[in-house]
Parts: C-alpha cells; structure tokens; sequence
C-alpha cells in the first residue's frame, strides 16, 4: 500500500489453495454456461519439464556416476564412499533404497588379492623348478631369497615415484618375477662351475672369477631388457597411459635383480654354501651334447623347417582378429541400446524401454539393470584415455545398463539376447554390446566434411544403408531410415490474415498449444509456489489427427464469421532442418557399434564398401573411434618396437663390439613370434594392446638368452678353441642358465595366465603371448642361435673349424 510519503509492503493470508479448490474453478464457455474446471481438465502431480527418465529395476531412480581423481586410491575411494552412504539419515531410516550396480574399488581389490596369490604359487612353481635343476636346497633357498628383496625394494621404489599399487603394476610385478631369478640362476651356475673346476674348493677367487665372468653378459641382457620396456613408459599416447605403470614396476624390479645377483647372491654363496657344488650337469650336458650335435650335423634341414614355420606363423597372425583392449568374456556388463526414429516423443521410447524391462526381469541370467532416457554419455574425444567427456541430449535413444550372474559367457549371452529382441515388433532398432569396456572404444565414426549440407546428408542415409549390410555392425541412425519422422512447416497467409481483420497474435497464441510445450505458469499452494504446466490433450495424439484438429481452429474476423486455419495457412512437410559445422564447414556424422570382436576386419570392410561408392566432387571422409584408436595403437606399437630393437642393437653391438654377434642373438626375437602367435590361435586371442605389449616383452626377455648363448661362444673363441668346438661347448655350457631361466619365467606366468578371474584378463593375454613365445624361442634358438653364428663366420679360417659330423657320431 503506497501514500503520498512512504510504500507500506502487505501480505494478504488466510486463503490457501489446494488440487480441490482447482478442480472446483468455474469456466465460462461460449454458449454461457459455467462449468467447473474438472469438467474440461484434468489435474496430475507431475514433474514438470521432464527431459531425462533413469530407472533400476524398471523402478524410478537417481543414477549417479562417481568418478575418483587419478592420483586417488580407489579401493580407498570406495570405502569412503559406502562409509558415507551409511551416515545419510534416509539410508538409514531405509526410506531411500541404495544399489551399488557397479562397485570398481571392490573388483579391483579382489583382483589384487588373486594375484598376489597367483603370483606367489607362480613363484612356488619357479622354486620347484629351480630345485629340480640344481638338485640342492641351499642352492634353491639362495634363489628363493633374491625374490622378496627385489619385489620389496621394486614396490618402495614405486611409492617413492608416486606410482601406486594397481592390477597393471602388481601386474608387472609378478611378470617380472621369473626374469628377477635369471641374473642371480646365471651367476650361481658359473659360480658353481669355476668351484667345480678348482676341485670342489671353495675359495674366494673362484667365487670372484665366477660373478665377474659374468657381469657383462647380465648387465648388457639387463640393459637390453629395460631398453625395451623404457620406450613403452616414455613412448606417450595409449601406450604409455594404460601400460606406464606397468613398465616401471618390471623396469625397477629388473635393476634391483642385477644389483641382487651381483652383491647378495655371492656374499650369501661364500657365507653358507658348505660342501662341494651340485654336479647335475653331468647328467644333463652329455645328453644334450649328442642332440646338439645331430641337428648341428642338419644345420640345412633345421633352418629350413624354422623357416617354413615362421612363415606358417606370419600367414596365421595375418588371420587373427584385432581388437583395441581384451574385453570379457565370462562375467560382466552388457549395454543396450534403443533407437528410435528421431524426433520421437519421449514418452513412446520411455513405453519401448518399459517393454524390455520387462523381458530382463523374466531373464534368469540378469542380475539388475539400469535404464536411461533422453540423454546418454559420450568422451569428448575418441581416445577413451582421454579425460572430458559430456551429456548429450538424445530424445530418441535409451542406453540399459545390463550386470549378469557370475559364470554368465558375455558372448553367448549378447548373441541370445540380440535374436531375441530382433524378434520383437515395432520401430525400434536394438544393438546389444559388451560394456566390459569403457569409453566409446566399440563404436566406428565416418566424418563427411563438404560445402553442401544437403548432399552431406543424402550421403549420410546412403553410407548408413551400406553400413547395414555388413555383419559385426549396427548402425546408429537406422531407424529413421526404417521410419523416417517427417518434418512439416507452417506457413502463414498473411494477406488473408489481414483482410479477415484476425490479430496475428490470436493465431499464433492458438497454434502454440499444439507446437509447444504448453503455456507456463506458476500457483502458490500451501505456502509454497508450484510450477504448473497447461496443455492440451491432442498432442498425445496421431500426427494427421493433430493437423487435422489444428486445421479446423477457427478464429472471428471483423465481421463476426469464423474462418478456419486452413483458409489462413499452408502446411507443407520440409527436410530435416539440421545443420551440423565443424572448422566453418558443413558435416555429417556416421555412427555404428561395432558388435565384431574383430575391429580390424570390419574397419577393412567398411573401408571396402566407401571404396565402391561414388563419392561427391569436394567430399572428404574420414574415421574415429574404434578404427582409429587400432590405427594409433599401431603407430604407436611400431614406434616403441622399432625404439626398442634400435636400444637393444645398439647395446648388444656395443657389448660384443661388432655385428655379427649381435644379429645372433636378435635371431631371438622371431622366433619368440613363432611360439606367440601359435598359443593366440589355440587359445583363440586377438591383436590388441595387451598382446603387442606382451610381444615388447619378449623382445627383451628372449634376448638374455641368446647374450647368455653368444657370450660364452665369444669367450670360448677368445681361449683359443676351434669355432665349431667354440659354439658346442658354449652351448652344453649354457643351457642349464638358459633351460632353468625359461622354464622359471614360464612357471611364473602360469597361474596369471590361466586365472579363472576376468578381472585380470589384461594379464591373462600377456602371460599366454609370453608363455608361448618363450617355449619357441628357448627351444628352438638353442640351435638356430649357433647355426646363425656359425653361417655369419663362415669365413674363418678352415684351422679354426672341427668335422661336427665326427662329434654326432660319438
């Protein structure tokens, strides 16, 4: 209330509105009568505006996604998180029912402790080796004892560098576990034989002779080793964000194993070791001698079949599928996706995704599932390393978050799961994926960047027609080809507006109730004001029921006759109004999920049928995604290969001081590929990050062997013995080293490999690789390496050679 001096602010209370008041409300109607609002409307509590639906179970939900920080511990996080839950009085009070669909803190956890006890009953396998090989405890003990200070001294290490314990650098622990033995089974071999050969005595200049004989051939294997693993931590890209951690911790665990084996090994070998030294070679060497023999004697035959196996190998690898990450395949997520043709009310897809939360909580198999609507949520880039990412607004698409029971196959079950909704009646479009795997690592993106936007768009719908007819893809999109929504304009008739006398603002106001969201207001109930929501019932309605409701509004004009909207307005169906720039220039996006465990061959394809299709003057395409995450990985894999084999030429040549010994023992390295590639098609693996990491490993584990090997060859020559007596005896007196480190490493690898957890399935494809590709190499460079070396110094002189043959016959 306002006087002539000051403005007096009143509230008037005391009349309070309610749902029944409203419903009560009189409305005048044309022919005067008065009749109460409930007559003509109905009053629903509802929230208003709704974009975005989430449900668990097929009830309604909040779905809140917590993403930890990447220098926090996440098992920590997770605690933290339930301890919280607990303390949230309406937890508490059980008015508000808390699942935790997917928990990573807890499954990481459990994959740390099956590790670590997979890790030491692979270490209880290479002990078990050890002993058999030396045939003395204290020599097995001595072994044994290198371990825990090595891995003890790698995780402080690890700490020290801010890199904490996780599944890929406990990971790269244990794969380290067998090579940590190498350097300290090495120097007690040649300690034990430099005392044997003084007679059994154990004095301290054969203990000396021993380890010194040895440093170079361990530090330059050692060296080779962490050249190989260095580039993978240093390389950036992919590589370098998912296996870093993973490198350093083999890297560390692999110098404190040479330091080990040159300082801890002998001083406890001179402070316990009692008695004469273990004389298992006698039983060992003159066996191998007449085998090493005989196939030297075929050095032809040999080569020629290693040869004809190699090629064997690259044509099977050829063949292989090729994949970004390993995805599970026993246990996990599933994702389904719901497309709709665009422009569909979200109510229609909401009823579609009710449909099939039905039919998942008939299935035995599901555990829970979690649908979304209305919005879904995409990286910002295609690399699902990067960080970022964003909530994009989707009417027509649902996303449902599958978990199944332990011991479900995920594969067997998308299979089924997709026959049975293909099976299903309406407009839908389903595409079931595995969801193993974050990020948008399964999709394939087509970019068409061109000066015409209605050509890009014609060619979109003619590339996703394409796309449709190759297997292993589901194409986003489809639907609006199966049921294209059409797109309608309305033109005003403004002369006929005019001449009628009708305000422009009537028809607009009229038309808006059946275009619009519906006229916003606000009402204060009880105290507390309400957002209220007025639209008409016709917009559930039929699209050729609404135009034809629409078209017979009828308006007064100045002469008191009604003239209907179809004398004021045309209505005429349009394109699609979307524009889409990038850089200033019109594109188009082609999008699919890739259901193929083969990326790389449903990329060649897609790239085979683009080939086949004429494309416009002025058009440019190019992928994302899954094609070109395979594609980086391969760049960056050839990149540190290519680093690593450098690093390891370069040490080696270094250490022996020519070439010839060097390409010697880089024979090593195909045939590991040989035993690699043969165990990925038995146990029917696939190229992706996991294997090729697991083949750098390789690289610099297999070529200890063959330093071990061709140093001793080198030294045998260098003590005046005849080349071919030079590569025997060097090879009879390395392949006790060579056997027990192989086999300790594969051991160790064994229960990793074949860990019934999917958890670790990273793991399990590097142990398989590494396990393979040891057993050839070990094996069949025992007489490649030698033949190598002896075909590299053919030239020598015929004095310093001796008649093999003469040995094969004794």
């Amino acid at each position: 209330m306002t006087n002539n001096q000051i403005s007096i602010p009143i509230q008037v209370a005391g009349w309070t509105i309610n749902q029944q008041d409203l419903l009560k409300l009189p409305i005048h109607g044309q022919n005067g009568k008065i009749v109460p609002l409930s007559a003509v409307a109905n009053i629903s509590n509802s929230i208003v505006n709704l974009q975005t639906i989430t449900r668990t179970n097929g009830k309604p939900s909040v779905l809140l996604d917590i993403l930890k920080t990447p220098s926090s511990n996440i098992t920590d996080v997770s605690e933290r998180i339930k301890r919280k839950l607990k303390e949230i009085p309406a937890y508490k009070n059980k008015d508000v029912k808390v699942s935790i669909l997917f928990d990573q803190g807890a499954q990481v956890n459990a994959a740390l402790k099956d590790l670590i006890k997979e890790g030491l009953l692979g270490c209880l396998f290479s002990i078990i080796c050890v002993f058999l090989f030396f045939r003395k405890v204290r020599s097995t003990l001595l072994i044994a004892l290198s371990l825990p200070i090595c891995l003890l001294a790698a995780a402080g290490l690890l700490k020290t560098m801010g890199i904490s314990l996780n599944l890929l650098t406990v990971s790269g622990l244990i794969v380290s576990m067998g090579r940590v033995v190498d350097d300290s089974i090495v120097i007690l071999d040649n300690m034990n034989r430099k005392v044997h050969e003084a007679k059994g005595v154990r004095s301290m200049d054969a203990i000396v002779k021993g380890v010194t004989e040895m440093i170079p051939a361990i530090v330059s294997s050692t060296a080779t080793t962490v050249a190989v693993y260095v580039p993978i931590a240093l390389v950036g890209g992919m590589i370098s964000s998912a296996f870093s951690g993973f490198a350093w911790s083999v890297v560390i665990a692999l110098i404190m194993s040479l330091f080990v084996s040159i300082f801890i090994v002998p001083a406890f070998y001179n402070l316990f070791w009692k008695g004469k030294p273990s004389a298992v070679e006698d039983d060992l060497e003159p066996l191998a001698y007449k085998i090493f023999a005989w196939v030297f004697a075929r050095k032809g035959k040999t080569s020629a079949v290693t040869l004809a196996l190699f090629l064997l190998t690259v044509i099977s690898a050829a063949f292989l599928p090729v994949n970004f990450l390993p995805a599970s395949t026993q246990t996990g997520q599933v994702g389904v996706q719901v497309e709709m043709p665009r422009n569909t009310a979200l109510t229609e897809v909401n009823a579609e995704v009710q449909r099939l939360e039905g039919l998942f909580k008939a299935n035995p198999k599901i555990t829970s599932f979690s649908s979304g609507l209305g919005s879904s949520f995409t990286p910002q880039s295609d690399d699902v390393f990067d960080a970022g990412g964003g909530w994009l607004q989707q009417p027509n698409i649902a996303n449902i978050s599958i978990t199944l029971k332990k011991g479900t196959d995920v594969n067997a079950f998308i299979s089924e799961l997709q026959k049975q909704l293909n099976g299903l009646s309406g407009k839908a479009v389903y595409t079931v994926s595995n969801a193993s795997i974050a990020g948008d690592d399964t999709q394939l993106k087509i970019n068409l960047m061109g000066a015409d936007s209605q050509k890009l768009e014609t060619l979109a719908q003619t590339v996703r027609n394409q796309l449709k007819l190759i297997p292993g893809l589901a194409v986003q999109g489809a639907a609006d080809a199966e049921d294209q929504t059409a797109q309608y304009q309305l033109t005003l008739n403004r002369k006929a507006i005019e001449k009628n006398g009708i305000k422009l603002e009537d028809v607009l106001n009229r038309i808006q109730l059946y275009v619009a969201e519906g006229t916003k207001g606000s009402i204060s109930i009880n105290g507390n004001t309400f957002p209220v929501v007025i639209h008409t019932d016709v917009q559930n309605g039929a699209t050729n029921d609404i135009f034809s409701i629409m078209g017979r509004e009828t308006f007064l004009n100045k002469d008191g006759k009604k003239v209907p909207l179809t004398q004021l307005a045309i209505l005429t169906s349009s394109g699609t109004p979307l524009i889409q720039e990038k850089d200033g220039q019109p594109f188009a996006v082609v999008t699919a999920n890739i259901t193929s465990n083969d990326i790389g061959k449903v990329t060649s394809e897609v790239k085979k049928a683009l080939a086949q299709m004429p494309l416009p003057e002025g058009i440019k395409v190019s992928f994302a995604g899954a094609p070109q995450q395979v594609y980086e990985m391969m760049v960056e894999m050839g990149f540190a290969l290519f680093i690593s084999v450098f690093l390891v030429l370069f040490i080696i040549s270094v250490v022996f001081r020519g070439w010839k010994a060097p390409l010697s023992v880089l024979l090593c390295i195909p045939l590991a590929f040989i035993g690699s590639v043969i165990s990925m098609v038995i146990f029917k693996l696939e190229w992706n990050l996991a294997a090729f990491v697991g083949l750098l490993m390789l690289t610099g584990i297999v070529v200890t062997n063959g330093i071990v090997l061709v140093d001793k060859v080198e030294r045998n020559i260098a003590a005046g013995m005849k080349l071919e007596e030079a590569i025997l005896q060097g090879t009879l007196t390395r392949i006790r080293p060579i056997l027990t480190t192989a086999f300790t490493t594969i051991l160790t690898l064994i229960p990793l490999a074949f860990s019934s957890r999917t958890d670790t399935v990273i793991s399990q494809t590097l142990g398989i690789v590494v396990i393979g590709g040891l057993v050839s190499s070990t094996f069949i460079s025992l007489f490649m390496v030698p033949i190598c070396y002896k075909w590299l110094h053919r030239s020598a002189p015929l004095a310093n050679q001796v008649d093999i043959k003469e040995a094969a016959l004794n």
